[in-house]
């Protein structure tokens, strides 16, 4: 279990390097397989946790995001479908030769573009319908569902918002940008709060008041927000603070009341081939960043 004072007690890491040298002794990978139970600031901070070898060792793997679970009971479903699949890795870790090599575990890709999960090992998949021919009909549902890692598939249609993403999760378009709409009359219609994650292929609208927010909040973490159309009655289309290092890639910012893209507090960020044209205050508001490296083409 991964907790402050997990990474803080010498003989928990003392614990852990045995593992690791015992894993390294075997050609082997994939016999740490920690459980997140406590935030840890060192692990959610960007570049912190390279100051440390062995939480560096942590940061690497894929972990079992298990800090909402605290306040829930065993009993409970999400509880249930967590336990079952840290053991189904413990079954397969068990049951691989220890020779294998295979994929490192990690939390994300370099640009946080999937989930970590074992190279070769089935993505889950939660299909957002709104007429019903699907897992869920609302993409807030499927989200709260969702365990680390999975992917949510959103289907052709008009869905309502906000949708918080506070773990690490896929969330994709199955279909024409413009058909799949999310949009909320009040606050943002995406908050970003977890270490990593991605968004693509939606179009995202707020339609409430412009001091109420911006249309995408990314408060923490790498997201990477991929293909996607931003408008609407916000103080900003994109909002990064925070600490946030996202990666915004192929969007539409446009027709918003504010700013096309607004990042201040500490924000970071990469900004590749998107469109910021029409917004009714600046496209741009960089504060404590340098503008030059953060956007390209």
């Amino acid at each position: 279990m991964v907790t402050p004072a997990f990474v803080a007690s010498k003989q928990c890491r003392r614990e852990l390097t045995r593992f690791v040298d015992r894993e390294r002794r075997l050609g082997r990978n994939d016999l740490i397989l920690p459980a997140y139970w406590i935030s840890v600031p060192v692990l959610e901070v960007p570049g912190r946790a390279a100051d440390d070898e062995l939480v560096a060792e942590l940061a690497a793997r894929q972990y079992a995001d298990w800090r909402e679970l605290r306040f829930r009971e065993l009993s409970d479903p999400v509880s249930r479908r967590a336990i079952a699949a840290l053991a189904s890795r413990v079954r397969d870790a068990l049951n691989t030769d220890s020779q294998a090599t295979g994929t490192r575990f990690s939390g994300m890709s370099g640009d946080g573009a999937s989930a970590g999960r074992a190279s070769g090992r089935p993505v889950p998949v939660h299909v957002v319908d709104a007429l019903g021919r699907g897992d869920f009909t609302t993409v807030d549902a499927a989200v709260r569902a969702a365990l680390p890692g999975d992917r949510i598939v959103v289907r052709p249609g008009l869905y309502k918002g906000p949708i918080v993403l506070d773990k690490p999760v896929e969330v994709v378009g199955d279909g024409p940008v413009e058909e799949i709409t999310i949009v909320t009359g009040e606050g943002s219609v995406v908050v970003f709060t977890a270490s990593n994650g991605s968004v693509r292929g939606l179009t995202l609208r707020a339609t409430g008041q412009p001091q109420e927010g911006p249309v995408i909040d990314i408060r923490a973490g790498r997201l990477v927000l991929d293909g996607c159309d931003v408008s609407g009655s916000a103080s900003a289309g994109v909002a990064v603070h925070n600490d946030a290092d996202p990666r915004v890639r192929h969007c539409r910012i446009h027709y918003v009341s504010g700013r096309g893209v607004h990042v201040y507090d500490k924000g970071a960020g990469l900004f590749e081939d998107n469109d910021i044209t029409g917004n009714r205050k600046s496209a741009w508001d960089v504060w404590g960043a340098d503008r030059k490296r953060m956007i390209r083409r």
